[in-house]
């Protein structure tokens, strides 16, 4: 940022305003750096009124990152409050909507009611409408704007669930079950009606719907964000996984939805899919059936994508077979035919950890599968499978960092890789440099990841920052 340094100030001027005018520029910088940082509780619009020189430093950091909640004059006063300049300041915008309000004490296991769940549609539907209407006027920046949606009651939070612990035995049996489960989870958000029609966006460079609220969207108003966000480039999508098997269903066709259409928008690059799972599904190894239809999409996709993260929704051993079988179609011959990833640079994908701690023969398996994969994409800078567990995880990692390749492989038991699944990997290398494959096996003790929680492993994953929020339930 410039501050102005080349200004010439009476002496009386310099007296009243505390000699600011005649310090360097560097000073000055440091000096709102330190205001900003040691009153973080001050409203920050206060230090933008001081002066221009001010104001032109904080607006930068007010309008950065913009916060709406609907029902509200947030979203109605969005184009009035942010016009002009202001446009250019803002990297992030969050929307946050509201739904009905319900009884937490007497019936937190009861079913959404009919009118609830219109209601709860309408308000969601209305927000996005209003929203897209007001940011499809907005010119667009060079980066482009990253947009957050999330939608919540305020009654979750009152939800017993969180207090379960406290509870007596009788209420325990209440708030443990599948509907007081189900209930806080709530239905997927649909369209309010099947016209709904949202404005075309074309600022909208990254969509993230984040496991930060328990709700999720269906694949019809997950088709409609989609449609409208004409220049998307980035999808973070992180749905929660259903309690009840029948329930699942209609959050696979959302999840089959986003894939086929990564796999046809040739703006969108990156997407990553975190299947969230808690407390609430019971199961700290992330026990998952198989969807064919998923499985499909997943990999189809992923040959015309930059980046691809999938968690807990595909497997990665049934995402590798699934591959091995796929030919070109303009291909005679089966040797050297099976399709390759031209522009893939960046997987992450999630496996089951119970095979691999009980059967050595199951991690080969794996490692094969992996290399054998990686063989087909030429471009390849990290690959990344792990597997979470209570107290238990494993990390399987290849990159390649200045032109070195790195295989890491990290486990909370004692393993060793076999020749072949080495010599594979070391073809992998081969393929992409000319410098020999380094190989690292280590041992985690479970006393190390401090916590039961399954994701005590996550913060050595390299693609970290990929898999995006770590909410822990």
């Amino acid at each position: 940022m410039k501050l102005r340094s080349k200004i010439t100030y009476s002496f009386e001027y310099v007296n009243n305003h505390l000699r600011w005018a005649i310090l360097p520029t560097e000073i000055r910088l440091m000096i709102l750096e330190q205001v900003e940082i040691g009153y973080k509780g001050h409203d920050l619009s206060d230090w933008a009124s001081v002066s221009r020189e001010w104001q032109a430093f904080f607006e930068a950091r007010i309008f950065q990152r913009l916060r709406l909640r609907y029902p509200g004059s947030d979203v109605d006063n969005l184009s009035s409050f942010v016009h002009g300049y202001r446009r250019d300041l803002v990297k992030e915008i969050l929307l946050h909507v509201s739904l009905e309000e319900y009884d937490n004490v007497n019936k937190f296991d009861e079913p959404e009611t009919r009118d609830t769940i219109r209601t709860n549609n309408k308000l969601f539907s209305q927000a996005l409408k209003k929203l897209f209407i007001s940011l499809s006027t907005w010119s667009t920046p060079k980066c482009g704007v990253k947009l957050r949606l999330s939608a919540s009651s305020p009654s979750d939070s009152g939800h017993p669930w969180d207090h379960r612990a406290e509870a007596s035995q009788h209420d325990r049996r209440r708030i443990y079950s599948s509907k007081s489960k189900q209930r806080l989870l709530g239905n997927l958000l649909n369209t309010s009606s099947g016209t709904l029609k949202l404005a075309q966006v074309p600022i909208v460079r990254k969509l993230f719907v984040n496991q930060y609220c328990y709700r999720s969207m269906s694949e019809a108003l997950l088709a409609k964000v989609l449609g409208s966000l004409c220049r998307l480039r980035t999808v973070s999508y992180e749905p929660w996984h259903a309690i009840a098997q029948y329930e699942q269903f209609p959050r696979d066709e959302a999840m089959i939805m986003l894939l086929d259409r990564a796999a046809k928008i040739s703006t969108i690059s990156s997407v990553h899919v975190w299947e969230a799972q808690s407390k609430l599904n019971g199961s700290p190894r992330f026990l998952r059936m198989r969807n064919d239809d998923l499985v499909s999409s997943a990999v189809n996709a992923s040959y015309r994508l930059r980046f691809l993260t999938l968690c807990h929704a595909v497997d990665a051993t049934d995402f590798f077979r699934h591959s091995s079988r796929d030919i070109p179609e303009n291909t005679t011959e089966l040797s050297d035919s099976l399709r390759a990833w031209p522009a893939l640079t960046n997987l992450a994908l999630t496996t089951c950890i119970g095979d691999l701690v009980t059967s050595p023969s199951a991690l080969d398996r794996l490692l094969l599968q992996a290399s054998r994969a990686a063989l087909r994409m030429p471009l390849l800078k990290k690959m990344e499978i792990w597997a979470p567990g209570a107290r238990e995880g494993f990390i399987l990692r290849y990159h390649v960092w200045r032109g070195s390749p790195f295989l890491t492989v990290i486990a909370t038991w004692q393993l060793k890789l076999s020749k072949e699944a080495l010599r594979s990997w070391e073809q992998v290398a081969a393929g992409c440099t000319e410098r020999g494959l380094t190989c690292n096996v280590r041992l985690v003790k479970t006393e190390t990841t401090m916590s039961d929680s399954p994701y005590a492993l996550c913060h050595m994953l390299a693609l970290f920052s990929q898999l995006r929020e770590w909410k822990l339930l």
